[in-house]
């Protein structure tokens, strides 16, 4: 496992014991809990691609092929589209809804290689 996947991994727990620390003690999510995460996730995405640059230049040996984050795109699209279908037929409320797709917009980075992805 790479340093940026275990630094990813280390965020993406930060990151749930904060929102359900908050959840546990308003009632809520909000959003600036979760737009943090994002960008936290962002910057993971950031430093895979430019690993993956590295790569291209043969100066790494470990590192995503580019087509990983078309990959991920798809899957963001998917996860958004499902998290919104959920709000919407009013089975989670809006917080829960964004914090699955933050979630799910961190899987990818954490392992690359899962099956599901």
């Amino acid at each position: 496992m790479t340093p940026i996947r275990i630094l990813c991994f280390l965020l993406f727990v930060a990151l749930g014991w904060r929102v359900a620390r908050e959840d546990l003690d308003v009632g809520k999510i909000r959003n600036r809990c979760l737009i943090d995460g994002f960008r936290l996730c962002l910057a993971g995405y950031g430093a895979h691609l430019a690993l993956s640059w590295a790569g291209s230049q043969g100066w790494v040996m470990h590192f995503l092929f580019y087509r990983f984050y078309s990959a991920a795109l798809l899957h963001a699209a998917i996860s958004l589209a499902f998290s919104l279908t959920l709000w919407l037929c009013g089975v989670w409320p809006a917080g829960d809804a964004k914090f699955f797709f933050v979630c799910a917009v961190f899987f990818p980075i954490i392992d690359p290689a899962q099956r599901a992805f």
